[in-house]
């Protein structure tokens, strides 16, 4: 999915700039597929937003939930609900920075880093751009995502 399918997603008629003189926009996929202390994979989505938008300037722009199959998953793993967020930020926080929150975050919702890869879980966290910036973390995560113009990761 590429951002221009992304930003048409979005419910809102604003255009949304990556990066400006005074602001960064970071786009954040959500997903879960087991229920949290927040409650259902939905329920704990709309409790993740509200933080996100919290660490921003408050104001951010949603996609509507989806729903997606589990991709590489063991079999009658529930699909994954999902939804992806434009947060403006400002150019004072560091690519380094909204990762630690959002693994705080993950962490807060009761996410396990220590589980097998492509597990259930009931809060994952992804940041799919980060202004115009090329990033890789000493954790080596990258983004903008690698394949990320060429389907669907979500």
């Amino acid at each position: 999915m590429s951002v221009r399918s992304l930003m048409r997603c979005m419910n809102s008629q604003n255009n949304i700039t990556l990066e400006s003189k005074d602001s960064i926009t970071a786009l954040i996929s959500l997903g879960a597929n087991l229920p949290s202390r927040f409650g259902t994979p939905v329920q704990t989505l709309s409790a993740a937003i509200t933080r996100i938008a919290g660490f921003g300037n408050g104001k951010l722009f949603a996609s509507s939930f989806y729903q997606t199959e589990a991709v590489d998953c063991q079999p009658e793993t529930p699909d994954f609900i999902n939804a992806v967020v434009a947060v403006p930020l400002p150019k004072s926080i560091t690519a380094s920075e909204l990762l630690d929150f959002l693994q705080e975050l993950e962490k807060e919702f009761g996410r396990s880093h220590d589980v097998v890869k492509n597990s259930p879980r009931n809060l994952d966290l992804d940041v799919l751009y980060f202004g115009n910036q090329l990033f890789t973390s000493p954790q080596n995560w990258k983004f903008p995502i690698r394949g990320l113009h060429s389907g669907v990761l979500l």
